[in-house]
């Protein structure tokens, strides 16, 4: 990954952490990792990510499922990004980050602070582009079936671990993750895959603690190609379980 997208990351990591906290501060601390994934070819201009978040919490014993649904675009000349005017998602503005990434953040507000850009079927974009970004309205259709985890939520690093999930339609790949205390482990499968396993050697540096998040990220790309510039459309489905115990 290069270090554009790892910034990238981390200006999303920033608001998701804050998606997944309970209401109870003292039974979950969040994960302060990126813990958003989507791809990115080392061919794009430009990207544009959809993303339904359906998050597992587990606090004080109750579980609690919380779908969210945003966005988030970039724009990349070299080793920056660039600003691209007004980007919008389904009509709901991004905000445009000091770095020129554009990030969904809810009006808190208002009543779809809870749940996020109604994404539906499709992710309907608008960039009123700026300098060299062009102008750009496209619309992809169809997300990923939700991923559910059926796995342990209690991880032993220095042992081979056996991630499985419910099967997945309308994927093209699954992007397959463990967040630990200190760092992550991540591997891509074919978007009809069930199961990866993830070796003691795999998690060595993931760190250990009672927080971590395990993830399974599903998505389709397309490429387009306007103005010369190759711009991909992402529409992804994470399924994430929080609280998981990694020893």
């Amino acid at each position: 990954m290069s270090k554009m997208m790892r910034t990238l990351l981390a200006t999303m990591a920033v608001f998701f952490t804050l998606t997944i906290v309970s209401c109870d501060d003292d039974e979950v601390t969040p994960t302060t990792q990126d813990t958003t994934v989507y791809p990115t070819p080392d061919d794009a201009f430009g990207i544009l990510v959809a993303i339904k978040t359906f998050t597992s919490v587990t606090a004080g014993g109750f579980t609690t499922d919380v779908e969210f649904g945003t966005a988030v675009a970039a724009f990349i000349d070299g080793s920056n990004f660039l600003p691209a005017g007004t980007v919008t998602c389904n009509t709901e503005g991004l905000t445009q980050n000091d770095n020129n990434s554009y990030v969904y953040i809810p009006d808190f507000g208002s009543p779809s602070a809870a749940t996020g850009i109604t994404l539906g079927n499709e992710a309907s974009w608008s960039v009123s582009g700026q300098g060299t970004v062009p102008a750009i309205t496209e619309t992809y259709t169809g997300f990923p079936s939700k991923p559910v985890i059926t796995s342990a939520t209690t991880i032993n690093t220095a042992s081979d671990y056996n991630f499985t999930w419910n099967a997945v339609t309308g994927a093209d790949s699954l992007i397959v993750s463990i967040f630990g205390g200190s760092s992550n482990a991540t591997k891509t499968v074919a978007g009809n895959a069930t199961s990866v396993t993830f070796s003691s050697s795999d998690m060595s540096g993931v760190g250990t603690t009672e927080f971590g998040i395990i993830q399974v990220a599903a998505y389709k790309q397309k490429k387009e190609v306007i103005s010369g510039e190759n711009i991909y459309l992402t529409n992804e489905s994470v399924g994430s379980e929080t609280g998981v115990n990694i020893q």
